[in-house]
């Protein structure tokens, strides 16, 4: 019988601690990723904050650099560590350890917050995307003015020596 905070079991082994104690550190694992998830989260709504009420973003080339690379580390942190969807070999063995892992997996919700951090992840990815073809853009548009510049700096003698 598995519940809120306990676990009742008729015997306890080996394999049912190393289930258990799998699922609990899965859990733990997943609230540390949710909290960096919504750390950054945050940091990316204040930009969005800033775009709003501006129009612009304070936003550098190599912060946002550094903000992609935070992103990316914790993603592959996450693939690197959490084996959400992955039932352990010990389940596998015998009915028994099988159920005690669902039953704890279910009661933990390990899948559906595994779910919430990946939106988390991909609202932030989605937000780093839009910031970087915002810089993209005025990149670009530096570039084309003073392309503009240059243009006209070769133009003017020439339109000097005409007249």
């Amino acid at each position: 019988n598995i519940g809120f905070d306990e676990i009742e079991l008729p015997r306890i082994t080996v394999d049912i601690t190393h289930i258990i104690m799998l699922n609990l550190a899965q859990s733990v694992a997943l609230d540390y990723y949710y909290q960096q998830s919504s750390e950054l989260l945050e940091r990316s709504a204040t930009y969005s904050k800033q775009l709003e009420a501006t129009g612009k973003i304070k936003l550098t080339r190599n912060k946002m650099r550094s903000f992609i690379g935070q992103t990316m580390n914790i993603k592959n942190k996450i693939a690197e560590e959490l084996f959400i969807f992955d039932t352990s070999t010990l389940a596998w063995n015998t009915e028994e350890l099988s159920e005690i892992d669902k039953k704890i997996n279910e009661e933990l919700n390990i899948v559906e917050r595994h779910y919430g951090l990946q939106h988390n992840l991909a609202v932030v990815k989605e937000n780093l995307d839009l910031f970087k073809d915002i810089l993209q853009h005025k990149h670009s548009s530096l570039l084309e003015w003073i392309i503009i510049i240059l243009i006209l700096f070769e133009v003017i003698p020439i339109i000097k020596d005409l007249l």
